[in-house]
């Protein structure tokens, strides 16, 4: 980019406002675009920002418009276009449907619009630009004082903030966003979060209690290798998940026979036959030998991966 500008005399910087709001999602698409927030469940009909292809897709829509330019006097990142010149008529080239002509007057207005916002020697320094406007205040104050009569006051009722909005909306008053506002002045209501009900939302999640017995589920795992010891390269390791009882012992190898041995000498002839068996997906415990003496005593085999052992 900065190889094109060498040279240039004229450069110009135009953004894309809102470009990725013009490209529509195809209709069978848009569940996939489903979000859900306190107001409900909705899904984008036009590209949002945030979806991982929104970039790829709107610069390729960009580069094929442009394409006949990129490259001359035009270069597209996202939905920044950086047009270079040397002479004005650079702009007349991206219109496609109409042509501009830059002549005196143009010149002329733009020379005068340049000389008044630049400061002069012995002026004051510009006034900054105020990022407020004392309409918005005045319109934060009427939205206070209309929520208050709605929701707070004795006629408000203390109502949820769709009952509210509800209530704002029969009063013939309406701004773009009541609902966002009300559900905000709702939740800061000092007597409606002490004696509101509590809802589903505010409610944790239920989830289910296994019942397991003593000695029902066993974790098996193999530990090493580890430097030769009297001809022990291994230990295989059983743990109960109720009593957290420990059953180990060294084996030169790790194969599907030295678990059933295991299995057979530890924990069916000394606490019985289990209801399950948690083990990693290695293959002395994924085969059909074990899955044979497994299904031979009614054991039921789960696999998980390491981490959730």
């Amino acid at each position: 980019m900065l190889d094109r500008l060498a040279g240039r005399d004229y450069y110009y910087f135009l953004d894309g406002y809102s470009g990725y709001n013009q490209i529509t999602v195809a209709p069978e698409d848009q569940h996939k675009t489903t979000f859900t927030c306190p107001y409900g469940t909705f899904a984008f009909r036009r590209m949002p920002f945030g979806l991982c292809n929104a970039p790829a897709t709107f610069r390729r829509c960009m580069m094929s418009i442009s394409s006949d330019m990129v490259e001359k006097y035009l270069e597209v990142f996202m939905d920044d276009f950086s047009v270079f010149r040397d002479t004005y008529d650079c702009l007349a080239n991206l219109a496609k449907d109409t042509t501009f002509k830059c002549d005196k007057e143009c010149l002329r207005a733009f020379k005068d619009l340049k000389s008044r916002l630049e400061p002069q020697e012995g002026n004051s320094p510009l006034i900054p630009i105020q990022e407020t406007f004392p309409d918005e205040h005045i319109l934060k104050k009427i939205k206070y004082i209309i929520l208050y009569h709605c929701h707070l006051a004795p006629s408000g009722g203390h109502f949820g903030c769709t009952r509210t909005a509800a209530k704002v909306l029969q009063a013939g008053f309406f701004w773009p966003t009541l609902f966002k506002d009300a559900y905000a002045y709702v939740r800061s209501c000092d007597r409606c979060q002490r004696v509101g009900n509590v809802t589903n939302i505010n409610e944790m999640p239920q989830t289910n209690i296994i019942e397991v017995e003593l000695f029902d589920v066993w974790c098996i795992d193999f530990l090493g290798p580890f430097p030769l010891s009297f001809g022990q390269k291994y230990i295989l390791l059983a743990v109960d998940y109720v009593s957290k009882r420990v059953g180990a012992e060294a084996y030169p190898t790790n194969n599907a026979k030295v678990v059933m041995k295991f299995l057979q000498k530890h924990v069916f002839t000394r606490f019985g036959t289990p209801r399950a068996i948690i083990s990693d997906e290695g293959s002395h415990f994924v085969n059909k030998w074990l899955k044979w003496l497994l299904d031979k005593h009614g054991v039921k085999h789960k696999v998980a991966i390491a981490y959730h052992l």
